[in-house]
């Protein structure tokens, strides 16, 4: 039976990698998912009842990824040297799983839409033999790094693969207590992403946006990256008001759909939630391409610094109405990535069974 490797670094990725999981299962493939536990990815794979190969931790400084990244490569080499070796690799340019399929001569198909991320990027494309992507993303951002992938273009986002087949269901959100356009869930910054280190010196820069918020009667959801800034939100907060830190995750598209407004310092969380109408502000400080394809098509997303971002929710909680959209009709005017994904999946597996 064919193997599929997909490894996971991220919650975005672990969506990806189990929703992929569950279709090539149906197709017949025998699916293996990596992670390391960091964040919400663990959470995530068990919600979509997956039960992962788990290894590694997540580095804070340069020299920590440098050395955690090492660590797991070692253990992943191991791991498929005594299980067999898989197929094919497939991840949204992990490292780790490029540099093993790469020394184990497995090829790589990887997906990306972060053209941000340097140095990642840098490690993994060069070693790729199929590399898929947004078409709003400038292509030469990628060929700068490597013209040797077959790179494959595609109108649309991959966070397509779970909105287009999850669904809402507004019983999910009994699991946190939380009542349907009653609540604003907010995502803490990528303050320690290779692409975003130095940006801020406090662990977290949205208590702005919690105390602009606190004018609103409205349930305060938060989703923090890192530890220190799940410690930093829980000694601010004490006797101010209160927030609800999720412990695990539920449906996303459930959690999105029934949200009053999104606010994230990282891209994925809003561009779920414009993608399904609810009005989303993230403060990424670099300009993202995808944020001005969605806006083209009449999406409810907004990119700004953190204090036009503070007026800008005032300005929507005024009139939470007002900023929704309904997105059934947009949504068809984007290209679904899964078939793409598999067509490619099936190609680098012919190629490589004829090498």
């Amino acid at each position: 039976m064919t193997k599929i490797w997909l490894d996971a670094l991220t919650a975005k990725q672990a969506l990806i990698s189990g929703m992929l999981s569950h279709e090539l299962q149906r197709k017949g493939y025998k699916c293996i998912i990596t992670c390391r536990d960091y964040d919400y990815v663990i959470s995530v794979l068990k919600m979509l009842g997956i039960n992962p190969v788990v290894y590694g931790k997540y580095g804070i400084s340069k020299d920590e990824k440098a050395i955690y990244s090492l660590e797991r490569e070692l253990y992943l080499m191991n791991y498929w040297l005594s299980h067999g070796k898989p197929n094919i690799q497939i991840s949204l340019t992990s490292p780790d799983a490029t540099h093993v399929a790469f020394k184990l001569g497995i090829p790589s198909l990887l997906l990306s839409d972060t053209p941000h991320s340097v140095y990642v990027n840098r490690l993994t494309i060069p070693l790729a033999d199929v590399v898929i992507i947004p078409s709003f993303l400038p292509l030469e951002h990628y060929r700068q790094i490597s013209d040797m992938p077959r790179y494959v273009r595609f109108k649309g986002l991959f966070e397509l693969i779970w909105i287009k087949r999850l669904k809402p269901n507004v019983n999910d959100l009994k699991a946190l207590d939380l009542e349907p356009f009653k609540y604003v869930i907010l995502r803490t910054e990528e303050k320690y992403a290779s692409y975003y280190m130095g940006e801020y010196s406090e662990p977290t820069v949205i208590l702005d946006v919690l105390d602009a918020l606190s004018e609103f009667d409205v349930q305060l959801v938060v989703f923090p990256r890192y530890e220190d800034q799940r410690r930093y939100l829980e000694s601010k907060m004490k006797n101010r008001y209160e927030i609800i830190i999720p412990k695990s995750v539920i449906n996303p598209v459930s959690l999105y759909r029934h949200a009053l407004l999104v606010v994230t310092g990282g891209s994925t969380m809003a561009i779920e939630a414009s993608l399904l109408g609810t009005p989303s502000i993230l403060t990424f400080p670099k300009e993202l391409h995808v944020v001005k394809f969605l806006k083209k098509f009449g999406f409810p997303i907004f990119q700004l610094p953190i204090k036009e971002a503070v007026d800008m929710v005032k300005n929507i909680m005024s009139n939470p109405k007002h900023w929704r959209r309904d997105t059934e009709m947009l949504l068809s005017n984007l290209e679904d990535p899964l078939p793409i994904i598999l067509e490619n999946l099936e190609f680098l597996l012919s190629e490589y069974i004829n090498r």
